[in-house]
């Protein structure tokens, strides 16, 4: 049977919601590094299917290395998961409260896997975005120079 795992993500910290009966669930910390993820991955039930929010770059290693050790994996909009908060009258905003809110919609939900792409696909989507960061680094520098 599935477990659903849900994680916030932050920049140096994952909060992870392990559900321990179909209510209850206990949440542990784990850092956001290479060392951190792999503690959590050796933590993960048998038949987990981690449930994460796409929210900007603080995900990336976590769903790449989870991706690369065959875990089940949903990736939602974070849309997704605010309106599902709201359905369910959740008013508290905590790391911890959120990766329930994550666990409790991969149960209800049963969102579909994440699929990465290709190591390929992933270069080049990394070499396009330091190119734009790149481009407004210049556009700023000649906005400020030359008034």
């Amino acid at each position: 049977m599935k477990t659903y795992v849900g994680i916030d993500v932050s920049k140096d910290t994952l909060a992870v919601a392990f559900p321990t009966t179909p209510d209850a669930w206990k949440v542990s910390s784990f850092a956001n590094s290479p060392d951190g993820i792999r503690r959590l991955k050796n933590a993960l039930p048998y038949e987990a299917h981690v449930v994460i929010e796409a929210t900007g770059s603080y995900p990336v290693l976590l769903t790449y290395l989870l991706c690369q050790a065959k875990i089940n994996l949903s990736v939602i909009n974070p849309k997704q998961s605010h309106h599902f908060g709201k359905m369910q009258l959740s008013v508290t905003k905590t790391d911890e409260s959120d990766s329930v809110l994550l666990s409790r919609y991969g149960q209800m939900a049963q969102p579909p896997l994440y699929e990465m792409d290709s190591d390929v696909m992933l270069c080049l989507r990394q070499k396009r975005t330091l190119l734009r960061q790149y481009k407004n680094r210049i556009a700023e520098a000649a906005a400020t120079f030359f008034g």
